[in-house]
């Protein structure tokens, strides 16, 4: 009777141990030209993780994040949970880039995501192909950009469909 109860006190642990645990990275775009921009992603699924240290982007600006979104989804009983850490990254210099691993600390062990090659060619050029053909509207006024501008400025502008709002309202802002 002992050795049942043992046995069955057991049986949660392993079958914890049985769900699939993962640590991987994954990229938007494999190339991509100097200058453009992508997002690279570090998934980790099932575990317990802390200590994320991502790598030094060698070849690469960090435009934005780190982001993080959590997901936690029951199947049939079944509970699966994941975070995503993502980065948007823009390439500095031509030819073949390597990303090193990210890593993590889960339990006692730590982790390293995979390795990425990202081939980077010229300076992005736009097709005319992708042009719309002309038409007779007029086109807006051309404006100077000052030559203080760099590549990494941005300038956004939004509007609110409400001017007063009330606390927990909803707000939608394009």
């Amino acid at each position: 009777m002992r050795y049942f109860l043992f046995i069955l006190l057991l049986f949660p642990l392993t079958v914890h141990e049985l769900i699939a645990q993962s640590f991987s990275c994954s990229v938007s775009k494999q190339q991509v030209a100097v200058g453009e921009r992508f997002k690279i992603s570090y998934r980790i699924e099932n575990m317990q993780a802390r200590d994320f240290r991502a790598p030094t982007f060698d070849g690469f600006s960090i435009v934005g994040g780190p982001m993080q979104s959590q997901n936690m989804t029951v199947v049939n009983g079944a509970m699966s949970q994941s975070t995503e850490i993502s980065y948007y990254l823009s390439a500095q210099r031509t030819g073949s880039i390597t990303i090193e691993p990210a890593s993590i600390v889960s339990g006692n062990r730590t982790i390293k995501s995979n390795v990425i090659e990202m081939e980077v060619g010229g300076s992005a050029m736009s097709s005319s192909s992708n042009n719309p053909p002309a038409s007779n509207t007029p086109s807006p006024p051309s404006t100077s950009v000052p030559s203080n501008l760099s590549s990494q400025d941005i300038f956004i502008t939004a509007s609110a469909n409400r001017q007063s709002v009330f606390e927990g309202e909803q707000v939608q802002l394009t």
